[in-house]
């Protein structure tokens, strides 16, 4: 599944004035433009030997408490990490003080391993600069959107990356078509390596294998005794958060944020450990 987002001139104000991070406060339908730039304070870095590029989000002031890296979906566009949606997202969570990494790689319908063969290479990046603003390793946060789902949990679970502290999905692909194995499967991993999940659909959504993709999850968590925190908005379709600015949407958005924050807390003793 291939799905480009539509660039209307308001996008990142629903992530900007959830968060109290700036913005006009004018709903979609106003059609005002936000008064932040499409990606502001952004670092970019190049990862790896082919080239691939990363935003970096940095907090001011202070040492980060975890850093995130965020996945985008599979999409037509050369480069996804400079979307506003994923500059919002950036911001957001680096005013909460997390540095957050958008990295473009190569993903294609499935995930395939060239995919998170980069995302390990991202994620490496990614601590070498943390390393560079705090003195001791800080907890990883895993964020996937969309089609780029299986190279998500994939990443998230491989042993290179650990430790992942927590994964976030947003309308992600989180189960296979049904006979396809288990690559890609949420699921099957958090069988064997339990960790905090939240996952957030919007129940209108059209995408393809979006919504069949969260009740093959709910079927399989059921079986395998997994858990995971699961929002919905009832009436939302996909890249609500970031097309749709309504209540339902603003508290999602500030739900997954103290998410990230609440196992970064608990979890941050064990992951300096780990790294140890």
């Amino acid at each position: 599944m291939t799905w480009r987002l539509p660039r209307p001139a308001w996008l990142v104000v629903v992530l900007l004035v959830a968060s109290g991070c700036g913005g006009t406060g004018a709903r979609p339908s106003e059609g005002q433009p936000p008064a932040a730039s499409p990606r502001p304070g952004a670092e970019t870095v190049t990862y790896d030997d082919a080239g691939h590029e990363m935003d970096l989000y940095l907090p001011t002031g202070g040492e980060p408490s975890a850093m995130v890296l965020l996945v985008p979906g599979v999409s037509p566009d050369p480069s996804p990490k400079d979307h506003p949606g994923f500059a919002a997202w950036g911001a957001r969570l680096a005013g909460a003080g997390v540095v957050a990494a958008v990295p473009n790689h190569d993903a294609v319908v499935g995930g395939s391993p060239a995919g998170v063969a980069q995302l390990r290479r991202a994620v490496r990046a990614l601590r070498d600069r943390v390393a560079e603003l705090a003195p001791e390793p800080v907890p990883l946060v895993t964020m996937g959107f969309s089609a780029g789902g299986p190279d998500w949990v994939e990443a998230s679970f491989d042993p290179a990356n650990q430790p992942v502290d927590a994964l976030v999905g947003f309308y992600a692909e989180v189960e296979p078509p049904s006979g396809e194995g288990t690559r890609g499967s949420l699921a099957h991993h958090l069988a064997s390596s339990d960790r905090p999940v939240l996952l957030a659909y919007g129940l209108a959504d059209t995408a393809p294998g979006i919504l069949s993709s969260l009740r093959a999850f709910r079927r399989a968590a059921r079986t395998s005794d997994v858990d995971a925190t699961i929002l919905t908005h009832p009436t939302a379709g996909h890249a609500f958060d970031v097309l749709l600015d309504d209540g339902r949407t603003r508290s999602i958005i500030r739900r997954t944020v103290d998410f990230v924050a609440a196992p970064v807390r608990r979890g941050a003793s064990a992951a300096r450990s780990w790294h140890r």
